[in-house]
């Protein structure tokens, strides 16, 4: 999943994409299926932090310790 892969918890992502914590939740327990505004808010904070959406998939960019 790319918010653990880049290491972001669920309470900073739901903070970042303006969404309760439980949407976060619900969404990744597979219950709820989140509004479009929603998604394109979560994947606006996941694009920023390095994700790449792609088809079928997603691949992450991490930053490198100097």
């Amino acid at each position: 999943m790319a918010r653990a892969g880049l290491s972001i918890s669920q309470a900073d992502l739901a903070r970042q994409a303006n969404v309760a914590p439980a949407t976060i939740a619900e969404f990744e327990k597979r219950r709820r299926t989140p509004y479009d505004r929603t998604v394109r808010d979560i994947q606006r904070v996941l694009e920023e932090a390095g994700a790449t959406f792609v088809d079928g998939g997603v691949t992450l960019t991490l930053e490198q310790e100097k």
